[in-house]
C-alpha cells in the first residue's frame, strides 16, 4: 500500500456533502434513478429496510449470508469506529430504501484501512447508484482520515463474496485490487466425528459471566498473529457478549489453571437458518494462545463443538478462515472434514487514488 499525500491534498479534491435541513444529501450520479433521494441513517427504524435490500441483493447474487433484523440492529447499536448517523447513507425511492452504504475505519497491522460496505436492490441496479454510493463513502472516509496521524500506510478497503459479480466489477473498475482470500468452510455433521481428547493438564470449563473479560482478552491476544489484525476494543466486547445469538452453553473455553489456553465461540443463527432452509452452526472464532499451540488443542475443541452442535439438531458446522493463515488452520479444518463452500476477496486501493468515471452499477 502507498502512503497518503497529506490532508491538504485530500481537502483540495474532496467535495463536502452537506445535509440539507430536511436531512437530504446531494449525491452525484443519483439522477440515473428518477424520484430517488439520499439521506443519512436516522436510527433503528431504518434497519428493516436496510436488511431487506441486503437480503434481496444477496439472493440475486446467490450469497447464503442473510443476517437478521435483530443482528443488524445490534451491529448499529454497537458500532466500532463508525457513527452510523454520520457514516451511513441511504437511497430512497417512493419512501422505500433501495440502496445504502456504510463506512468505517480500523488501524490494522498493515496501516489504516477505510472500509465501505453496501448493497443495491436488484430492481435498481445498473443505474450508477452503487458507484455513487462508493464514491460518497470514499469522500466521507477521506474526511475521517484527515483526523488520523500522518506517516502510517492508508488504503480504502472492501470485501466481496463468491457470487457478487457486479460488486467485483465495480470495485475493479475503481482500481481496487485483491490482496487476500478467505474461505467459508462447511462440514456435514452426519459424517463420523473423530475423537480427540483435551491435552493433559488442561481443563474445559463452562463459560461464566465473571470470566467474559478474561476470555475476550485471550481471544484478542491469539488473533494478533492473524493477517490484518486490529486491536479489539470495548465495543467489540459489548458486541460479542450481548449479541442476539450469544449462547454461552455452546462455547468451548479451555483453561490451564487460571490461564485461558483456547476458545471457540459458537453461535446458531436461527433466523438465517430459517430463511435459508438450513441447520448451520457457526464456529465464529477459533483461537489458541501461543504457549498452548502445537498440542492438538484446536482439534479437540473443534471436535467437541461439532458434537455439541449435532446434539442441538444442527446438520452442518461452518466457519471462516484466512486461506493463507500462517498457523496452518486451513489444513487443520480440511483434516477434520471441512470443505470450501464460498470464498471472500479482501480488496485494497490507495487512499490517494482518484479513478476516472466509468459506467455505473
Amino acid at each position: 500500500m502507498t502512503t497518503r499525500d497529506g490532508p491538504q491534498a485530500a481537502h483540495a479534491r474532496v467535495r463536502r456533502d452537506v445535509p440539507t435541513p430536511a436531512g437530504a444529501v446531494a449525491l452525484p450520479g443519483l439522477p440515473g434513478l428518477p424520484g430517488a433521494s439520499a439521506r443519512l441513517y436516522r436510527g433503528t427504524d431504518d434497519v428493516p429496510g436496510i436488511v431487506d435490500v441486503l437480503h434481496e441483493s444477496r439472493r440475486a447474487d446467490r450469497v447464503a449470508w442473510l443476517p437478521s433484523v435483530d443482528e443488524v440492529r445490534h451491529e448499529f447499536a454497537h458500532p466500532v469506529n463508525e457513527v452510523p448517523e454520520r457514516d451511513a447513507l441511504l437511497v430512497e425511492r417512493d419512501g422505500r430504501i433501495v440502496a445504502w452504504v456504510r463506512t468505517s475505519w480500523s488501524l490494522r497491522d498493515d496501516g489504516y484501512v477505510y472500509r465501505t460496505f453496501g448493497a443495491v436492490h436488484p430492481q435498481v441496479r445498473r443505474k450508477g447508484i452503487g458507484r455513487a454510493l462508493l464514491h460518497w463513502g470514499q469522500r466521507r472516509l477521506r474526511e475521517t482520515a484527515d483526523g488520523h496521524p500522518d506517516g502510517v500506510p492508508r488504503a480504502f478497503g472492501a470485501e466481496t463474496l463468491g457470487g457478487e459479480d457486479g460488486a467485483k466489477a465495480l470495485l475493479a473498475s475503481d482500481r481496487y485490487r485483491p490482496v487476500r482470500y478467505f474461505a467459508e468452510m462447511h462440514r456435514p455433521l452426519r459424517d463420523p466425528i473423530p475423537a480427540f481428547d483435551i491435552p493433559a493438564g488442561l481443563e474445559l470449563r463452562p463459560l461464566a459471566s465473571a470470566d467474559h473479560r478474561r476470555v475476550f482478552e485471550a481471544q484478542a491476544e491469539a488473533f494478533r498473529d492473524h493477517w490484518g489484525n486490529r486491536e479489539w476494543t470495548d465495543a467489540d466486547f459489548a458486541a460479542i457478549f450481548s449479541g442476539p445469538n450469544m449462547d454461552a452453553s455452546l462455547w468451548q473455553v479451555v483453561w490451564d489453571g487460571d490461564e485461558v489456553a483456547g476458545v471457540i465461540d459458537t453461535a446458531i443463527h436461527a433466523a438465517e437458518n430459517e430463511l435459508l432452509g438450513v441447520r448451520h452452526g457457526w464456529l465464529e472464532h477459533i483461537s489458541v494462545r501461543r504457549p498452548w499451540r502445537g498440542r492438538g488443542l484446536a482439534k479437540a475443541m473443534i471436535v467437541r463443538t461439532m458434537l455439541a452442535l449435532r446434539e442441538r439438531g444442527i446438520s452442518t458446522a461452518a466457519l471462516g478462515v484466512d486461506a493463507e493463515n500462517p498457523t496452518g488452520a486451513f489444513g487443520l479444518y480440511e483434516s477434520l472434514g471441512f470443505r470450501v463452500a464460498d470464498r471472500m476477496e479482501v480488496l485494497r486501493k490507495p487512499l490517494d487514488d482518484e479513478p476516472p468515471s466509468a459506467p455505473g452499477r
